[in-house]
C-alpha cells in the first residue's frame, strides 16, 4: 500500500538505450540533488515509464515496467508553477481582512433574466438580475432595437430597483429587443447574457378556401392543417372538428391520428367519413408563466373548413405501411431536458399494432410514456444517454403483413460550464493562464469580456477559443472577467476576479508556532506561511546560521531538507536539532523573518505488549498494553480487530476503562472474535502498535453432509450406514457423536436413538460414519448429527434427505 502511495506515472517513456541518468534542462538546479533511475529486470518493449516518487524524504524520478497500478501525476512548466502554490489564495490575502465574508470584491450575477414573451398586451412587463459584491453593486439596463441601436434604459415608463427594471404599457415599436443588465462596483464590471422582449400573437389561418381532399375508400390519406402565422415561441398544439360540431378524438377512433404538427392521418378511410373538417390551432401554455406576460385576446384559431370526399367503389384489404414522414420527433431538435415525443404512424386495414424497440434508456419505467394506442412514445427530461436508434413496428392481423421504420434520436444540449472561471490574486509582472471550458452539443463558442467590454488579442493579451493569456500583469489589468459560452440552444457565462497583487512579505496571519516538538528518530515539518507579491525567496536559519537550501549541496546536513513549498523539513530527528529556527521570506519590497523553537521528545516505546489470549466461549479475555511516553503529552490506546477499529461505544463485546488506559476487555466471547488485535499507542507526535491472537475455545460446530452411504444385506434391510464430516473443532477434539431422527411418525420431534464414542465411530479421511440399527418397514426418516467435546456439546447438524424403509 506504501508504494502505491508514494509512486506516480508520468506521462514520460525513457527509451531502453538510455543511460541511468536524467538531465533536467529547464531547471536552475535538479530536483533532489542527482536523479539516478533505478533498475528492473523486466522491460517492456518501448522502454520504462517515467516514475515520479517519494522515498525517505526525497522526491525523485525513476523507472517502472508498467506491471504495477499507480496513479498518475501532472507536470506543468516552470513558469506556471507559481499558480500550484497559489492555489490557497482567496480575498483576504495581502489585507487585514480575518476573512472572505468580510473582505471586498466584484459584482457576480446570481439571478440572471430570461427571454420575456408578451402575449396580446399587458399593462407592465419587468425584467429582473441580482449580484453579489461587496461593495453592494448598482445597476444599469441597456436594450439594442431591431435596427441595431443600444441606448441606456431610462424614462418615466421604466423603473429600475435593486436590478429589476419595470416597463409600464410595454409597446413593440418602443420596447422590444434585446436587453443586458450589467453590474458595478469599484472593482468592475460584469454582463449578464442578452435576453429578448418580444411581443408575440397566434396570428390567423388564410381565409383561401382548401381544395378537397379525395381520396378512394379503403385507403390512407392526410389532411394537412393550413399553415398559422404565429409569431410566439409557444408551441402549438392542434385539434380537428368534423362539420363544425364532432371533435376528432382518436382513442375513440385510433384509426385517425393528429400528428404534433397538426396533419390529421387516416389509416384507412370509409364514406362514413365523409365531411367538412377544421383544424383548430391552440397556444400551449408554458408551465412555468415568469417568462410570459399579458393574455390572449383568442386563445385558439380555427381554419376554413377542408372538404373530404371519399371516391370511388371499394379496394379491399389494405397492406401496412408506414409513411416516409414518420417517424416524427417534436420538438424537431431535441435538447437535454425537455420531454420529447415521438410517432409512428401507418396506413393499412385496421386494427393496427404498433411496438417499439428503444436502445438502453435510464429509469425507462418512470421517463419513458407510450400513448394513442401506442403510435406516441414519450421520454420525459430527454438526456444524452437517450440517444440512439428507435425502431417502430406495425403490424394487422387483417392483412398479415407488417412494416417497420428507424430513426436515430440525437440529443443536443445547452452549455454548461464543466471548468468555470476562478478568482485569481496573481503577483504583478506574472504571467496568468486563464481557462474555462464548456460543455454543450453543438461545440460552444467563447467570447471573452473585461469590465464589461468585449475582449480580443492585443498586444497586453491574446485569447486562443476558451484561454486567455496575460504575458505580463499590471495593475491596469485587474478587473471583472468573463468567460461566455454558446451556441444555438443557448448562453452562459462564468464570472471571475483578477487581482494584481504587490507588496512585501508579511508573517502576520500566519507566524511560526512560538514552539514545535518533534519525537526523537522521528520528523518534522516546519511550515512557513508568508503572504508576499511577487512571491519571495525563503532562507532557513539555525541559531542564527543560514542552512543551505539544498540537502545535496556541501555542508547540508542530510536530514535538513528545505521544500519546494518554502517549508522545512528534518527527519532522523536528535536531540542536537533542537533550538531555534527562522523562516526568512525577502521580496523585491522588502524583508520579514519569524521563528520557532524545536523541543526534541523521546518517541513512544511499547513496554508491555499483548501476548496471545485463549479463552472458552462466553468467557471474557484481557488483552493488555503499556507505553512509555514523553512527559507533557497526551497518550491515548485504540484498538482494531483484524484491521477493523474497535469502538467499545457501538459494540457492547468490548471494553475498555478510557482511552487512556491499554486494556481492552472481551466479554461473553463468542468464536467470531476470534482473530489478530491490535494496540495503537498515539501521541500528537508519533504512535507505536503491537498485536496478538485471540483463540476461542468450546464446543465443536455442526457437522455437515449428512447423508446415508449404503444399506445393509437383504438379509437385515433396516440397518444403514450414515455418514457426514465435522465442523470446526473449536481448539479441543471431538470425544462422541449424538445421532438424532425423526419418522413420519414423529414429525413434531426428534428423538436421540444413538450416543457414540469416537472410538466406535468408523473415519475414513475426513468422513465419518456409523450404523443405524432397527429402523422399522414402512417408515421414513431423516436424521441429524450432533458432536460433543470436551466444552461441551454442538449445534445439531441440517437434517439429512428423507429415507425409507421397505415393507417385509
Amino acid at each position: 500500500m506504501l508504494d502505491l502511495l508514494n509512486n506516480w506515472y508520468t506521462s514520460g517513456v525513457v527509451p531502453l538505450e538510455q543511460d541511468n541518468f536524467l538531465a533536467l534542462d529547464n531547471l536552475s538546479k535538479p530536483l533532489s540533488g542527482l536523479i539516478r533511475w533505478s533498475k528492473f529486470s523486466k522491460l517492456n518493449n518501448s522502454g520504462f515509464h517515467v516514475v515520479y516518487q517519494y522515498n525517505e524524504g526525497q522526491y525523485s524520478l525513476t523507472k517502472g515496467d508498467g506491471s504495477k497500478k499507480y496513479s498518475y501525476t501532472c507536470e506543468t512548466a516552470k513558469s506556471e508553477a507559481f499558480r500550484i502554490i497559489q492555489d490557497d489564495r482567496d480575498f483576504t490575502y495581502g489585507t487585514n481582512y480575518p476573512d472572505e465574508k468580510s473582505a471586498p470584491r466584484g459584482p457576480k450575477f446570481y439571478l440572471y433574466p430570461t427571454d420575456t414573451e408578451i402575449l396580446g398586451s399587458t399593462s407592465e412587463v419587468y425584467l429582473e438580475c441580482a449580484a453579489t459584491g461587496l461593495t453592494q453593486p448598482t445597476y444599469q439596463w441597456t436594450v439594442t432595437s431591431e435596427d441595431g441601436q443600444t441606448r441606456p434604459i431610462v424614462g418615466p415608463r421604466y423603473i429600475v430597483t435593486n436590478g429589476r427594471v419595470s416597463i409600464s404599457n410595454p409597446q413593440v415599436a418602443l420596447d422590444g429587443g434585446s436587453y443586458q443588465c450589467s453590474a458595478k462596483n469599484e472593482f468592475g464590471v460584469v454582463l449578464t447574457p442578452p435576453v429578448v422582449l418580444s411581443f408575440a400573437d397566434l396570428g390567423e389561418f388564410s381565409n383561401v378556401d382548401t381544395a378537397p381532399i379525395r381520396p378512394l375508400e379503403y385507403q390512407g390519406t392526410v389532411i394537412q392543417c393550413p399553415k398559422i402565422s404565429s409569431t410566439s415561441s409557444l408551441s402549438i398544439s392542434y385539434n380537428w372538428i368534423k362539420d363544425q360540431t364532432t371533435p376528432i378524438n382518436s382513442r375513440l377512433t385510433p384509426y385517425l391520428f393528429i400528428s404534433g404538427d397538426g396533419q390529421l392521418y387516416f389509416s384507412e378511410v370509409t364514406r362514413g367519413d365523409n365531411g367538412m373538417y377544421f383544424c383548430m390551432a391552440t397556444l400551449t401554455y408554458p408551465t412555468d408563466c415568469d417568462n410570459y406576460a399579458g393574455s390572449f385576446q383568442s386563445p385558439s384559431r380555427i381554419s376554413t373548413g377542408i372538404p373530404l370526399q371519399v371516391q370511388g367503389t371499394p379496394s379491399g384489404i389494405l397492406n401496412v405501411q408506414i409513411p416516409d414522414s414518420f417517424i416524427q420527433v417534436f420538438p424537431r431538435q431535441p435538447v437535454v431536458g425537455v420531454d420529447v415525443r415521438l410517432e409512428c404512424f401507418a396506413y393499412g386495414s385496421g386494427p393496427l399494432v404498433y411496438q417499439w424497440f428503444l436502445p438502453t434508456l435510464r429509469d425507462p419505467g418512470t421517463r419513458v410514456r407510450f400513448t394513442d394506442s401506442d403510435r406516441v412514445l414519450t421520454i420525459v427530461g430527454v438526456t444524452l444517454q437517450d440517444a440512439g436508434v428507435f425502431t417502430c413496428v406495425c403490424s394487422s392481423r387483417r392483412s398479415g403483413t407488417r412494416d417497420q421504420k428507424t430513426f436515430h434520436l440525437a440529443i443536443e444540449a445547452k452549455p454548461v460550464f464543466t471548468v468555470p472561471l476562478r478568482d485569481q490574486h496573481a503577483d504583478r509582472e506574472s504571467e496568468l493562464v486563464w481557462r474555462c471550458q464548456a460543455f454543450g452539443i453543438p461545440r460552444p463558442t467563447y467570447t471573452w469580456y473585461r469590465n464589461g467590454q468585449l475582449l480580443s488579442g492585443d498586444s497586453d493579451l491574446a485569447i486562443t477559443g476558451n484561454t486567455l493569456t496575460i504575458p505580463r500583469l499590471g495593475e491596469g489589468q485587474a478587473g471583472m472577467y468573463q468567460c461566455m459560452a454558446s451556441n444555438r440552444h443557448g448562453v452562459v457565462t462564468s464570472t471571475a476576479q483578477l487581482r494584481v497583487l504587490s507588496f512585501p512579505p508579511s508573517f502576520k496571519k500566519r507566524p511560526l508556532e512560538s514552539t514545535t516538538i518533534g519525537s526523537l528518530g522521528g520528523s518534522v515539518t516546519i511550515l512557513c506561511h508568508p503572504e508576499a507579491a511577487p512571491s519571495p525567496n525563503i532562507t532557513w536559519l539555525y541559531e542564527g546560521q543560514v542552512i543551505p537550501g539544498d540537502s545535496g549541496q556541501e555542508g547540508t546536513p542530510v536530514h535538513l531538507q528545505s521544500l519546494t513549498s518554502g517549508h522545512l523539513r528534518i527527519v532522523n530527528l536528535s536531540y542536537t536539532d533542537q533550538g531555534l529556527y527562522t523562516c526568512k521570506a525577502v521580496n523585491i519590497h522588502g524583508t520579514v523573518q519569524s521563528s520557532t523553537e524545536l523541543t526534541v521528545l523521546g518517541r513512544t516505546v511499547m513496554v508491555e505488549r499483548p501476548s496471545t489470549v485463549t479463552v472458552v466461549v462466553n468467557g471474557t479475555a484481557l488483552l493488555s498494553c503499556r507505553a512509555s511516553y514523553s512527559p507533557g503529552l497526551e497518550l491515548v490506546y485504540t484498538w482494531s480487530f483484524n484491521d477493523q477499529s474497535i469502538d467499545p461505544e457501538q459494540d457492547n463485546n468490548f471494553k475498555m476503562r478510557s482511552p487512556f488506559t491499554g486494556d481492552l476487555y472481551i466479554v461473553m466471547t463468542q468464536f467470531r472474535h476470534a482473530g489478530v488485535y491490535t494496540c495503537t499507542a498515539s501521541t500528537q507526535l508519533d504512535f507505536v502498535s503491537t498485536s496478538a491472537t485471540l483463540s476461542v475455545l468450546g464446543p465443536p460446530g455442526e457437522p455437515f453432509g449428512v447423508h446415508v452411504v449404503k444399506r445393509q444385506s437383504s438379509i437385515d434391510p433396516y440397518i444403514i450406514h450414515l455418514a457426514w464430516q465435522d465442523g470446526a473443532t473449536h481448539g479441543r477434539p471431538v470425544q462422541a457423536y449424538s445421532i438424532f431422527t425423526k419418522s413420519n411418525y414423529s414429525e413434531s420431534k426428534w428423538n436421540m436413538i444413538m450416543n457414540i464414542p469416537l472410538n466406535s465411530v468408523t473415519v475414513e479421511g475426513t468422513l465419518r460414519s456409523v450404523k443405524v440399527l432397527h429402523l422399522s418397514p414402512g417408515s421414513s426418516y431423516r436424521f441429524k448429527v450432533l458432536a460433543i467435546n470436551i466444552y461441551g456439546a454442538g449445534p445439531t447438524s441440517a437434517p439429512s434427505v428423507c429415507l425409507k424403509c421397505a415393507y417385509y
